[in-house]
C-alpha cells in the first residue's frame, strides 16, 4: 500500500520574521562595529597626539638642561611663557697653538659633537661655526668673581677649514682645522692648547604657522650674516592648542614656568635652576567631543646656580 508523504514548506510570515530577525542582528553588528572604528581611531589619534607632546618635550630637554643660568646663558628679553632665547653650546674647541701677536686669526679643532643647538636638523652645517655665532676661550688673565680664571668672549667674523697640525690633537699629521676671524682679538694671556666653547643664539617658542596650526618652532639668530638677524620659525613638533597666556582661564599649547632652586617661580634668568614645560594638544573623544592631551615635566639645568 503506497503511502503519501506531503513536505511542509516555510510560509511568507516566517520568512519575514526570519528577515526582520537577521536585519535587527545585521544593525547591531553594523553599529557595533562603527562604535569601534570611533574608539580605535579616538585611541590612535591621542596616542599621535602624546607622541607630538613627548617629543617636543624631549627636544626641549635636551636643549635647556644644559644650560648655565648663572652665566647669562638665558637672555633677559626672551625669558617668556611660551619661548625661550638662550645662548645654545655648538660644541667644544681646542687652540692649535699660541695666538698669533697682533692677528685675529686662530686655529681650532674640534673636541665634542655638537650638545646643543642644532634644531631641527641636528648634526649638520648648522652645528659648525660660522659668522655670527660667538666662541668663549679660556683665558688665565681675566678676572671673574675676585678669580683670575675666566672666559673671554669673542664674535666670529668667518670661519672656513683648513687643514694643519694641532699639537696635541695631532701628532705631526695634518688634520682637519677651523680656521676662525675673531673679534676682539685673542689676548696674549690666552694659554697655548686653551679650550674653547662655541655658542649660537637660539630660541624655541610656540608659533601660528602658514597652515593656522600651532606648533612648537626653532629659530637660530646670526648677526653679520642675516637681516632680519633671527631665521624664520622652522616647526620642530606639534600641532598643539593655540597660544594663550600663562595665567589664562585655558592654558595654551606650551607653557614654560621657571623655577629656583627652591622650586619657587622666579622672573631672576641669573636665578632659574629648573624649567617646567607643559605641552597640550587637542585630541577627540569616541563620540566626538573635543578633549586635550597633556604632557608636562620639570627640566633641571645641570649647571644651575647653587
Amino acid at each position: 500500500m503506497l503511502r503519501a508523504s506531503c513536505a511542509r514548506g516555510v510560509s511568507l510570515v516566517e520568512l519575514m520574521i526570519v528577515l526582520a530577525v537577521l536585519g535587527v542582528a545585521a544593525g547591531a553588528l553594523s553599529r557595533i562595529a562603527t562604535r569601534q572604528q570611533r574608539n580605535y581611531r579616538a585611541l590612535a589619534t591621542r596616542s599621535l597626539a602624546l607622541g607630538q607632546l613627548r617629543e617636543g618635550s624631549d627636544v626641549l630637554a635636551s636643549e635647556l638642561a644644559g644650560l648655565s643660568p648663572g652665566a647669562g646663558d638665558i637672555y633677559e628679553d626672551e625669558m617668556r611663557d611660551a619661548s625661550i632665547g638662550f645662548r645654545a653650546v655648538l660644541g667644544s674647541y681646542l687652540l692649535c697653538g699660541p695666538p698669533p701677536v697682533g692677528s685675529s686669526e686662530i686655529d681650532v679643532i674640534r673636541l665634542s659633537p655638537t650638545v646643543s643647538g642644532g634644531g631641527p636638523g641636528g648634526e649638520s652645517a648648522a652645528a659648525r661655526p660660522a659668522a655670527g655665532d660667538s666662541l668663549w676661550v679660556h683665558d688665565a688673565g681675566v678676572d671673574i668673581g675676585g678669580s683670575e680664571d675666566g672666559w673671554s668672549a669673542h664674535l666670529i667674523t668667518s670661519a672656513a677649514t683648513a687643514r694643519g697640525s694641532c699639537p696635541p690633537a695631532s701628532h705631526g699629521g695634518g688634520v682637519e682645522l677651523t680656521r676662525l676671524t675673531i673679534i676682539p682679538a685673542p689676548r696674549r694671556s690666552i694659554a697655548p692648547y686653551a679650550p674653547a666653547r662655541l655658542f649660537r643664539r637660539a630660541r624655541y617658542t610656540l608659533y601660528r604657522s602658514s597652515d593656522a596650526g600651532w606648533y612648537l618652532g626653532f629659530s637660530d639668530c646670526r648677526p653679520l650674516v642675516r637681516r632680519p638677524v633671527c631665521a624664520p620659525m622652522q616647526p620642530v613638533s606639534g600641532p598643539y592648542l593655540a597660544y594663550s597666556p600663562a595665567r589664562a582661564t585655558r592654558p595654551g599649547g606650551l607653557t614654560l614656568d621657571y623655577l629656583d632652586r627652591d622650586g619657587t617661580p622666579t622672573g631672576d634668568r641669573l636665578a632659574v635652576a629648573a624649567i617646567e614645560v607643559t605641552l597640550r594638544a587637542a585630541v577627540p573623544t569616541a563620540d566626538g567631543r573635543p578633549d586635550t592631551a597633556v604632557f608636562g615635566r620639570v627640566i633641571a639645568l645641570r649647571n644651575a646656580p647653587r
